[in-house]
């Protein structure tokens, strides 16, 4: 069966792709545009998702990482470590770009999320509103793992998204510091969540 067809013989099915680039370079600049020149392999992505080190110049890395994608919609956050197909590293960037005809993206970021986190998850999951109607949907939330109660903001994503609509993300993380988080999110300077 010829892979651009379904099962059916219909039509050409969407190709999506996915590709990841990791960089350890300690210059910020350099290393957003490492990892993210991998990771987009001359594609054109809808979405990049960035996991770093909080130690980096993150406006930097940001610009970086900006500059090289064309300001394609990017989320991401502060880590406890960045994981990739080479393994666990601390002090690094991993950048995931997803690409293709098979999806659309919106994103968003809940601002002063620990002052009401259940509003700030039903606040982020208004982003669904605006996606074009598709038969699968997901919403991924990337929040400040100092926040509190983290389950107040799943209760206000799912009370928007309902509980049709699968949940994915995680916490950022200070590589275990316990100080200060920070959030990426399209150009915009990151800044400390807690």
């Amino acid at each position: 069966m010829d892979s651009n067809h379904d099962q059916n013989g219909r039509g050409a099915l969407p190709r999506n792709w996915v590709g990841v680039g990791r960089s350890s370079s300690q210059v910020a600049a350099e290393a957003g545009d490492e990892a993210a020149l991998t990771a987009i392999a001359g594609r054109d992505p809808k979405l990049l998702i960035v996991f770093c080190s909080h130690t980096y110049d993150l406006q930097a890395l940001l610009d970086g990482i900006n500059r090289r994608s064309h300001d394609v919609p990017l989320i991401g956050c502060s880590t406890a470590g960045e994981i990739a197909a080479s393994g666990v590293r601390d002090s690094s960037v991993v950048v995931t770009a997803l690409g293709g005809e098979g999806f659309s993206v919106r994103t968003t970021a809940a601002i002063n999320a620990s002052s009401d986190l259940r509003h700030s998850g039903a606040e982020a999951a208004a982003a669904l509103t605006e996606l074009d109607e598709r038969p699968h949907r997901v919403l991924m939330l990337l929040t400040d793992g100092l926040a509190g109660d983290q389950q107040e903001i799943v209760r206000g994503a799912y009370s928007v998204a309902g509980a049709g609509v699968p949940l994915v993300g995680g916490c950022a993380g200070d590589d275990l510091e316990m100080k200060s988080t920070y959030q990426l999110h399209a150009t915009r300077a990151p800044r400390a969540l807690s």
